[in-house]
């Protein structure tokens, strides 16, 4: 979880995330974080990750994508999005969390293996808390380890 006024919703972001109808990029209302997607891919990138040119959107929020150097693993896939909308409340617009969507445990299992994938997992955990640890407009609130 994290703090920052440096990713605030795009132009009508907010405004497409209510409207099915109007954005092919629906997501549910109160989240957002297409500032935050792009940001990190671009940090990724520097830091040595190949993520995707662009991020995904999910109705949940944003999707980066990061090529995984494990042959047998299909990518990594950290996804973000607007905090406070999580429970429903209403909050400050200025936090966000970010989740493991791929894979969501250290463990994967490919034609009958079990491979032990927590290495890359927390190689790019730990990058992504150095990229938010090095920049003065982020604090990081709370670190959430891949089960």
């Amino acid at each position: 979880v994290i703090r920052s006024t440096l990713f605030p919703p795009t132009e009508g972001e907010k405004e497409e995330c209510n409207d099915w109808d109007s954005s092919e990029d629906f997501i549910n209302p109160g989240l957002w974080a297409k500032n935050l997607a792009l940001f990190l891919i671009e940090q990724l990138r520097k830091h040595g990750f190949d993520p995707d040119e662009d991020r995904t959107v999910e109705d949940w929020g944003n999707v980066v994508s990061v090529a995984s150097t494990i042959p047998t693993l299909l990518g990594l896939a950290v996804g973000c999005a607007s905090y406070h909308a999580e429970d429903g409340q209403d909050g400050d617009d200025d936090e966000y969390r970010l989740d493991f969507t791929m894979p969501d445990t250290r463990t994967v299992r490919r034609w009958f293996k079990t491979i032990d994938v927590s290495d890359e997992v927390m190689r790019l955990a730990d990058t992504i808390q150095t990229i938010f640890e090095t920049n003065d407009g982020i604090e990081l609130i709370e670190r959430r380890i891949p089960k």
